[in-house]
């Protein structure tokens, strides 16, 4: 079972990981037509992003 600290170490890692795919999609040219699903894409992993690291900060400064 896992702890809450590397629960919420996955998911950061997981946004992180999504919000590079969203990057990298914006800067293809190939993929113009999709930019708005992947702008949107970027913006909201980069709020669970922020979110998740200031839940892990707080959580780690608990203990």
């Amino acid at each position: 079972m896992r702890t809450v600290q590397e629960l919420l170490e996955v998911q950061l890692q997981q946004a992180r990981r999504n919000a590079q795919v969203a990057r990298a999609a914006l800067a293809d040219p190939a993929l113009r037509s999709g930019r708005s699903k992947f702008r949107k894409m970027l913006n909201d992993n980069v709020q669970l992003e922020n979110a998740t690291a200031a839940e892990l900060s707080k959580f780690v400064n608990l203990k």
